[in-house]
């Protein structure tokens, strides 16, 4: 019995040895996999500026893992993170990066978003995003939100870039310089080709196993990715070479700011619901040549989305968003022509040229110069608010010498002659009065300075009332002597 006893005693240990060894081995795999992930990710930053209610945020909240920390509106600045995923990794899907999301609603307050975001690295400014929202519902005045915010852009560059080397700031924009002048639109053709190539390859010549690498295939299965990743690794040694050769023409851009930057037009679907047909392929067409020209000289993507619904190009614009930032692959092809029903244009930086936007020819009239004014109507209802918050200063009506002086006088109690034409300044002229005041008053006044005719006295006229004061008739020149006094 005691030994049974104690052998049960010592598996009831060794079972709570066993359970408390599996607990610690947990523990530490937990640990060791917060402690990877934790120096493994990245960071990077997405700066949006625009409009309030233009739609940006609308567009944000449909981004897969953002985390909105605020949930709250009617700040001049928002802040909110997305954790990025790599989505061509369908094994894994760890968070590779914390993507922080800064919206600005007032382009006076440049200095206050680069206040928040603080002082960053060259290498934090290669992974920052910048973008330009626009408010499509809007169109005829979408040319000067875009000048705005462009220029609200070039002040956040110039202050995230501030504490950087020229050297360094001179990288950047070759970095921007290298991808504009390299890039090549995505080809699932070709991809599909290659693809297709490397499996008959493998499948028609595949390489002679040796006794060697017959032990390393059976025994460990990481040797097989670990040359996999070498081989990539050459590859994309051999396509950096390839691209070093390529000379760089540092002045394309013409308007580099030394990091990406996106022109995104949100509310697209206004082209569809909100114009009539009549036309509206024109005014379409006309817009978005525009925008691709401005584009084309700061080096920008263009792109068109919408919020409603499912939304439009917003995986899209997601995508290349992380292709600029975090160098993954861009897996769209560029769509540069679309028309008010099919609105969801997006065209990659370096696509586009001054070749390709004149490619089709300008039925429409407008050119360069023609206001978004003259081609796009304004509704009566934004009219209206223009007109009710614009301050109209009240007219002011100057009063002639004549009647400002006999309202002077009026005030004082005094009664002054009538006004009397005269034929020259001399006529004005009344003895005993001071010289300097006469040809003063000769030049600025039509008063006469003569003394007007005595009335006739009529003795058999009653006296005037009791308590009725009779007027006082004083000369005008004695009148302005006690002015001035």
């Amino acid at each position: 019995m005691p030994e049974a006893a104690s052998g049960d005693h010592d598996i009831e240990v060794g079972e709570d040895e066993s359970t408390s060894n599996i607990w610690q081995d947990m523990l530490a795999a937990s640990m060791s996999s917060s402690s990877k992930w934790a120096t493994s990710i990245t960071t990077s930053n997405l700066i949006v500026l625009g409009d309030r209610t233009n739609g940006k945020s609308s567009v944000l909240d449909k981004f897969k893992g953002r985390v909105n920390v605020s949930n709250a509106s009617g700040y001049i600045m928002d802040y909110s993170y997305v954790n990025v995923t790599n989505k061509f990794n369908i094994d894994k899907e760890d968070v590779v990066s914390r993507m922080s999301v800064w919206q600005l609603d007032d382009a006076l307050h440049v200095d206050l978003l680069a206040r928040c975001i603080g002082n960053i690295d060259v290498n934090s400014i290669a992974t920052t995003c910048l973008v330009v929202s626009l408010d499509l519902s809007r169109p005829w005045d979408v040319m000067d939100q875009l000048e705005k915010w462009l220029k609200a852009a070039t002040e956040v560059s110039d202050r995230l870039s501030s504490s950087l080397s020229d050297e360094e700031k001179a990288t950047l924009k070759k970095n921007v310089s290298k991808y504009v002048q390299t890039f090549q639109d995505y080809n699932p053709a070709a991809t599909d080709t290659s693809t297709a190539a490397n499996v008959d390859e493998e499948t028609t010549a595949p390489a002679p196993a040796t006794n060697e690498d017959a032990p390393e295939d059976e025994s460990n299965s990481g040797g097989g990715n670990a040359e996999e990743a070498d081989k990539v690794g050459e590859v994309a040694a051999q396509e950096d070479e390839a691209s070093q050769e390529i000379p760089v023409d540092l002045s394309l851009p013409a308007k580099n700011l030394g990091m990406p930057v996106l022109i995104v037009g949100n509310k697209g679907d206004y082209f569809a619901r909100g114009m009539e047909s009549t036309g509206a392929d024109k005014k379409f067409d006309f817009l978005t040549r525009r925008l691709r020209k401005v584009a084309l000289d700061y080096g920008a993507a263009l792109l068109l989305t919408s919020a409603v619904g499912e939304g439009t190009n917003i995986e899209l614009l997601q995508d290349y968003i992380n292709h600029r930032s975090l160098a993954f692959p861009f897996k769209h092809v560029a769509k540069p022509i679309g028309n008010f029903d099919d609105f969801g244009i997006h065209i990659p930086s370096g696509f586009d040229s001054t070749a390709l936007i004149e490619t089709g020819a300008n039925t429409s009239g407008w050119s360069d110069e023609t206001s978004m004014m003259e081609v796009f109507d304004i509704p009566a209802s934004v009219l209206a608010q223009k007109r009710g918050a614009r301050k109209v200063a009240p007219t002011v009506q100057a009063q002639t010498d004549d009647d400002f002086f006999r309202k002077i006088g009026g005030a004082m109690g005094a009664s002054l002659p009538p006004p009397v034409e005269h034929s020259s300044a001399s006529d004005m002229v009344e003895e005993g009065e001071p010289e300097f005041f006469d040809r003063g008053r000769a030049r600025s006044s039509t008063f006469s300075s003569r003394k007007p005719p005595r009335p006739s006295i009529d003795v058999g006229a009653p006296p005037p009332p009791a308590g009725e004061k009779k007027k006082k008739k004083i000369k005008v020149g004695k009148f302005f002597k006690n002015l001035l006094k």
